[in-house]
């Protein structure tokens, strides 16, 4: 009996000691645990982001601590500008990326700020990447801690990525072409273009997993086509697409020429900015606020003098005429026109027409040029701007389209 006790004690005694190095174990593994993750948390939190950075354009950013966040500091065309930022921190394998607000010095909040940063533990390939955006892609500023990123990034066209040259593009021909019409041109109010309500400008866009191009006031689509490679010569890229409405006719092929920025294109020309060759046009970025340039001044507008114009004086009828589908008539004072044809007055035409009018004469063929002075309006349904002189060149009475009046963009004084 006293043997059994013993026995039962010596099991009991090891029984415990079991229990309590397993405790002892759990507790442990607890505490590592705990400290791994506490680990984890403060290396995410004190990632080092100060330092110098760089866009694809070769503008220049800094990045430094202020107080407990962040501070980034670069250049615009207004000038310095600084914003303050926090970070949070999601982790991915030996990656991390924080998306937050972004306080700019201007006081614009609609900002936020991406950050990605790739190899974290390893210094030597460490890769910072910076992303400013409003959700307008025009607006977008990137900027990372290696030019390299930038130059991997040009390379990605040839996998049939146009990320780097995502966005809404434009040239000062345009540009001009619009302010000169008043900013009337393809039928809009000069109030679309100040709010960018308009559907006149080139872009490229990324939508349910397609690359398209938009022609811009053609309405022509194109669709990036996928069976054949981009092609890179010298440091430019084309690439190849095919028509995606019928604007552009289904399946039809256009070809365009993406260059970097400050890489040398086809013209042998090296901008800054990014360009799109589309035809003959070289397309860049497109600006905000680049009616700025083209001050929205009204052209003294000189009336057209009916009578005088009847009897043999076109003075008020000489100038550069655009309608709003980017057709020009020049009429010089010898009655000649831009394109080598004529004018001839209608002795009376306004007695004998609801609406005066002189006759286009071209060779054997002719049209008439309706006249319709300020304050005038189409009898038969007028959509056009009666506050200005108008022409509208036709074969027959009608109620025309908006878009089919010239207004005057500049006066001509050609022999």
């Amino acid at each position: 009996m006293k043997k059994t006790l013993i026995y039962f004690g010596v099991i009991s005694l090891l029984m415990s000691l079991v229990l309590f190095l397993l405790y002892k174990n759990h507790r442990e593994s607890d505490n590592q645990k705990i400290q791994s993750n506490t680990d984890k948390i403060i290396s995410s939190d004190f990632l080092d982001l100060s330092g110098d950075y760089v866009s694809s354009t070769g503008e220049k950013a800094t990045v430094a601590k202020n107080d407990q966040n962040w501070r980034i500091s670069y250049n615009t065309d207004e000038g310095n500008v600084f914003g303050d930022f926090s970070t949070d921190w999601k982790e991915d394998g030996n990656n991390r990326s924080s998306v937050t607000e972004f306080n700019k010095s201007d006081g614009n909040k609609d900002f936020k700020i991406s950050i990605s940063i790739n190899n974290v533990d390893d210094s030597s390939k460490i890769l910072r990447v910076i992303t400013l955006s409003d959700g307008n892609k025009n607006h977008e500023m990137v900027f990372a801690s290696s030019s390299d990123y930038f130059k991997n990034s040009k390379d990605n066209i040839l996998q049939g990525d146009l990320s780097a040259f995502e966005g809404t593009y434009s040239n000062d021909y345009l540009e001009k072409a619009i302010a000169e019409s008043k900013f009337t041109l393809y039928g809009y109010k000069p109030e679309d273009y100040f709010k960018d309500n308009t559907s006149v400008f080139p872009k490229i866009s990324y939508q349910d997993g397609k690359w398209l191009f938009w022609s811009g006031s053609t309405h022509a689509q194109f669709m990036l086509d996928k069976s054949k490679t981009p092609k890179k010569t010298n440091a430019y890229y084309e690439v190849y697409f095919v028509g995606n409405n019928r604007n552009a006719v289904i399946g039809q092929e256009l070809v365009l020429t993406f260059i970097p920025a400050n890489e040398t294109g086809p013209d042998n020309d090296k901008t800054q900015e990014s360009r799109i060759l589309y035809g003959k046009s070289y397309l860049r970025p497109y600006r905000v606020s680049w009616w700025e340039n083209y001050p929205y001044t009204s052209l003294s507008e000189v009336d057209l003098d009916i009578e005088a114009i009847e009897n043999g004086d076109i003075s008020t009828l000489v100038g550069i005429w655009r309608n709003g589908r980017g057709n020009e008539l020049i009429i010089n004072s010898d009655g000649t026109t831009g394109d080598g044809n004529s004018i001839k007055v209608i002795k009376d035409s306004s007695k004998i027409s609801s609406v005066p009018y002189v006759s286009l004469q071209s060779g054997h063929t002719s049209a008439a040029i309706g006249l319709f002075k300020i304050g005038f309006k189409n009898p038969m349904g007028d959509q056009s701007d009666s506050s200005r002189p108008r022409l509208i060149i036709t074969q027959s009475a009608g109620n025309y389209k908006a878009e089919s009046y010239f207004y005057r963009v500049e006066t001509n004084d050609s022999p």
